[in-house]
């Protein structure tokens, strides 16, 4: 690396507190190396990138790719099943299959749909609140809202049968597994889970419903090379990983931060931080701390470093949505946080279409809690928020806390 001579390489995953902490050596690497030599766990070196500009520049630049099905790329472990890894795979995650594949389903996902699908995922929010404070308490947050809520939004997108939801996120939360699960667990779960789409898009073919999946089944049976059957199956796959197992990991992290700092009371008392906060969790914790692996293709000349040809590359999208010159009081958790420029979705042309999707039902799902529709048994909302959070299996936060009403 060029920046600077006395950089050496840090551990990959970085060492947090706890699952709603930042990993310490982010700031001390943005601060004195903020392109930084990395080890994954499968021992192959990279770098990282962690200040906010740098961030944005390597997103959007067209000389790094995201296909890592090359000799010299970088793997994060020797088990994981990345499917960006894969050589059928490889081909459509750069322009232009990219872009034509792209181009087949973001307007589904575009900010105006996701609106027109607010009333049924606020439907939804409100029977998982009803059922959830219809039982014993303490509730666990996780079982009962946080996983269940991207579950059923995602299965009814793509006519999932009723009680067939969990298979799909059995497959979503362990297809990119570091180390739970062996090469061998993996590939069959990549096996069970093709084949899964497969019977869902015959099951579209033989009774269209005008649904989202129904619309890119018919398109992939149109022989005009907009998208082919395999490439049909991989797009499935890919939005129901990022629509299930990203969204409920937000949701999880959102209560969880609400109860470790402290702030629930303040959005109950003032809806109209409903909106902000859900934008401050995904600032403080995003979805994902690298994202996707990304290779140089060129030389890549940052402001203090220079990127050399065949490295790959991981952007830390927490260290770079901490850059103090970006960010007012980038460690503090605010909920009325007015300048908020987080790219936890990424930036760019690989800005994540389904963005909006997954901030609707944060939002929702919040507003819910403090201000709920009439017609729930929640009535006056929730007033306190009480419990814990643990980390789970993969180091995500979990929340196991009980809601209790007035």
């Amino acid at each position: 690396m060029a920046y600077p001579e006395t950089n050496t390489a840090t551990d990959y995953p970085f060492t947090q507190p706890d699952a709603l902490s930042a990993p310490r050596d982010l700031g001390k690497l943005r601060q004195r190396c903020p392109v930084a030599d990395v080890r994954f766990p499968s021992g192959d070196p990279a770098v990282v990138v962690t200040r906010y500009d740098d961030a944005k520049r390597v997103l959007d630049d067209p000389r790094v790719s995201r296909n890592m099905y090359r000799a010299d790329a970088a793997r994060l472990s020797t088990t994981q099943l990345n499917m960006l890894e894969l050589e059928f795979v490889s081909t459509l995650v750069d322009p232009p299959n990219h872009t034509r594949i792209r181009r087949l389903f973001a307007k589904a996902l575009r900010r105006g749909r996701i609106e027109e699908l607010r009333p049924r995922i606020v439907t939804i929010v409100d029977e998982l609140l009803d059922a959830m404070l219809a039982g014993p308490m303490p509730a666990d947050a996780v079982d009962a809202l946080a996983r269940p809520l991207p579950r059923q939004i995602i299965g009814e997108m793509f006519g999932v049968p009723p009680g067939e939801g969990d298979r799909a996120q059995y497959w979503a939360e362990r297809l990119f597994s570091l180390s739970l699960h062996t090469a061998e667990e993996m590939a069959a779960g990549q096996q069970e889970f093709a084949a899964f789409i497969c019977e869902l898009a015959e099951k579209r073919r033989a009774e269209p419903t005008g649904d989202f999946f129904s619309n890119l089944v018919a398109v992939s049976d149109v022989d005009d090379g907009q998208l082919s059957h395999l490439e049909l199956v991989y797009l499935a796959q890919a939005l129901f990983t990022a629509g299930i197992d990203s969204t409920w990991v937000m949701i999880s992290r959102m209560i969880g931060l609400l109860l470790h700092k402290g702030c629930y009371g303040r959005v109950v008392a003032d809806p109209k931080l409903i909106e902000p906060t859900v934008e401050e969790v995904l600032r403080y914790l995003p979805p994902s701390n690298l994202g996707a692996l990304r290779y140089a293709v060129e030389d890549i000349e940052l402001d203090d470093a220079v990127i050399p040809k065949g490295t790959t590359i991981a952007v830390s999208t927490t260290a770079t949505n901490r850059d103090p010159r970006f960010f007012d009081d980038p460690d503090e958790f605010l909920v009325d946080r007015s300048e908020n420029r987080q790219v936890s979705f990424g930036h760019g042309r690989f800005l994540c279409p389904g963005a909006w999707l997954a901030r609707c039902e944060m939002q929702s799902l919040l507003r819910g809690l403090v201000h709920p529709g009439a017609d729930t048994r929640t009535r006056g909302g929730c007033k306190r928020l009480e419990g814990s959070y643990r980390d789970d299996e993969r180091g995500h936060a979990v929340a196991a806390s009980a809601l209790v009403t007035p």
